[in-house]
């Protein structure tokens, strides 16, 4: 990990910046906290939750679970990143964006298992890679172009993905945050999504223990507008492997940027 990440971290317990980098941990000047670093990788989180981190160190439940990339989404990262500036993947799974962002990019995961993944593949100069809550997330305020969050708000429920928004506009006031969520903003969607997706769903909403890759939520477009953020739609990366029809997604995609409400993926754009 290099020194550098240092420029735009700060302490979880106390909010300072004056932060130091050994080999082994992440130590705070200001108040003694201390994050540790393992398999080079900092563990980002509170000294508190330091140690379920660890426990799951070495798990791999969730190899079979993973996000491709959707093509709209990719060409606005390459939009709204560049060179000498930095960005961040937020809940970056196995990693499906990284080589859009030009620039500088910090990816993470409260997962170890996609951090360690995703830093195998990706790791070159100017690439890091942190374990860390997206709630509660060690960077400071204006030092980002662009936030990435895309697959992830779903897998939370409505309190936390929401506070989760919040955290982006209001603690980290980055220049740009693009959303990719998926869509059920009318009956005609939610149809759809059923006919396709049926069964899955079904299971996972009769279920009483939800499990880390079920959706707990699906957005609508006025949840992401009343952020202001401007919404677009989109077909989303699950379709167009299930379905490979790329002539005929690329059509429904331009047909369907400016209809988001009928579309089966919703993307959302804050520019401060």
């Amino acid at each position: 990990m290099e020194k550098q990440i240092l420029t735009y971290l700060k302490c979880l317990v106390c909010g300072g910046e004056s932060l130091e980098m050994g080999n082994d941990k992440i130590a705070c000047n200001g108040c003694g906290a201390s994050y540790p670093i393992k398999d080079g990788i900092p563990i980002l989180v509170r000294p508190e939750r330091q140690a379920e981190i660890l426990n799951q160190w070495d798990l791999t439940d969730y190899r079979d679970i993973y996000n491709e990339s959707t093509p709209r989404v990719g060409d606005l990262i390459k939009k709204y990143t560049a060179h000498g500036t930095m960005a961040l993947d937020a809940g970056c799974g196995l990693g499906a964006y990284n080589n859009y962002f030009l620039g500088d990019l910090i990816s993470f995961d409260i997962s170890p298992f996609y951090v360690k993944e995703t830093r195998k593949k990706y790791e070159l100069p100017g690439r890091y890679f942190f374990v860390a809550d997206a709630r509660d997330i060690p960077l400071k305020k204006n030092v980002l172009s662009l936030i990435l969050c895309a697959s992830m708000l779903e897998h939370l429920p409505k309190e936390e993905s929401d506070a989760v928004i919040n955290f982006f506009i209001n603690n980290l006031s980055p220049r740009n945050i693009i959303i990719e969520v998926p869509n059920d903003s009318n009956q005609l969607v939610a149809l759809m999504r059923n006919l396709a997706y049926g069964r899955a769903m079904r299971e996972a909403k009769a279920s009483i223990v939800h499990t880390e890759e079920d959706h707990y939520r699906i957005f609508t477009v006025r949840d992401l507008k009343k952020f202001s953020f401007k919404v677009y739609g989109c077909i989303g990366w699950t379709s167009r492997q299930r379905f490979p029809w790329p002539k005929f997604w690329n059509l429904y995609d331009k047909i369907f940027w400016y209809l988001p409400a009928l579309a089966g993926d919703l993307i959302g754009i804050y520019k401060k």
